[in-house]
């Protein structure tokens, strides 16, 4: 019985990398989680470049960009797709709200 309760830090980096792909599954599986992530790595401006007006502002922005290309590389790492779809989906769901609100 103590050995099932011994793990090695290779069980646990195997422990670790499973969760992170069962999440990322259950990521592509929910589009209000795609949606949740979308916004963070919005959020984040992984999709802009970070300079500000002034070195502490780019600092800012640097870090927080930092965050959303960490967040960014793990999806990608399990799930190549994940990311295009969620540009897609939030490019179709920009084009409905502008439908949607110009009366067509």
């Amino acid at each position: 019985m103590a050995k099932n309760l011994t793990k090695t830090a290779k069980d646990w980096d195997n422990y670790d990398a499973l969760r992170i792909e069962l999440a990322i599954r259950e990521l592509a599986a929910s589009k209000n989680l795609r949606y949740f992530i979308n916004s963070l790595l919005v959020g984040c401006g992984v999709s802009t470049t970070p300079r500000g007006s002034d070195a502490l502002e780019t600092q800012f922005l640097c870090g927080r960009h930092s965050v959303g290309m960490d967040l960014l590389t793990t999806i990608l790492q399990h799930d190549q797709t994940l990311y295009p779809a969620l540009i897609e989906e939030d490019q179709n769901e920009q084009r409905d709200r502008q439908r949607t609100t110009a009366g067509y």
